[in-house]
């Protein structure tokens, strides 16, 4: 397991590279997209990636495998990973605890 290093104030740091590989992963999107900024920013990226990496969530989200879109619908269920990143968001109060991609029931 990778020591969850905190900086002098207290907070888990995230990088550039975090958010990139955070955007491809969780919503598909490119980071040079015109959206990228205005998704980062509505969604909180930075703090669900620190919440992620707190939770020792991180690496797993943004390896893991894109969804697979089925039954035509459009909507994929998010990953394992982010629905306990969001269920924790959720829970402590941050947020609205979206991972920013919609989701069904199956």
């Amino acid at each position: 397991m990778v020591p969850r290093v905190r900086d002098l104030f207290g907070m888990m740091p995230v990088t550039m590279d975090d958010v990139e590989a955070w955007l491809l992963a969780v919503p598909g999107i490119d980071p040079g997209s015109p959206r990228a900024a205005w998704y980062t920013r509505a969604y909180d990226v930075p703090g669900k990636i620190e919440r992620a990496k707190l939770a020792g969530l991180f690496d797993e989200i943004v390896t893991r495998e894109p969804p697979r879109l089925s039954g035509g619908c459009g909507f994929a269920r998010g990953s394992s990973a982010v629905d306990r990143v969001a269920l924790a968001d959720r829970k402590h109060g941050h947020g609205d605890g979206s991972d920013g991609r919609a989701t069904v029931e199956s």
